[in-house]
């Protein structure tokens, strides 16, 4: 993820490239212990060790408030009601996707699910689709 990251923003010559690749490295850092407590890997209590993960390795302290914001945001997909988003969140997001796509990305699913009692399939769902068209 962190090489797309950086790709993208070296491409489209946009945003804070330490901003975008810091994140990259930290945004799923807290994915175990969200596993063990069922607590948000992007939420308050992860924000605030994620905080002192990068005080301890010496992070540039004004850039992380941004950082942290970023991760706050970077697994909030609102499709329906888009907010304004930093262009630091956008490729972060973009990377994220493109690093979940894929051969790899649909074994990872698969791994995840697995790790985390996901069922694949589940008898008697209700797989009947309707596409919905706006007449304008």
């Amino acid at each position: 993820m962190f090489k797309n990251a950086v790709l993208i923003q070296a491409e489209e010559n946009v945003g804070d490239r330490y901003i975008i690749g810091m994140e990259a490295l930290v945004h799923d850092v807290c994915r175990p212990w969200e596993k063990e407590t069922g607590k948000l890997h992007f939420g308050e209590e992860a924000l605030a060790r994620i905080r002192l993960l990068l005080d301890e390795v010496t992070v540039n302290s004004v850039s992380i408030p941004a950082i942290l914001e970023v991760v706050r945001f970077h697994d909030v997909y609102d499709w329906d009601k888009p907010q304004e988003k930093s262009i630091e969140l956008q490729i972060v997001q973009d990377a994220d996707r493109l690093d979940a796509i894929g051969a790899l990305g649909i074994a990872r699913t698969f791994a995840f699910g697995g790790a985390n009692g996901l069922v694949m399939y589940e008898p008697g769902e209700n797989l009947n689709f309707e596409a919905v068209f706006v007449e304008d």
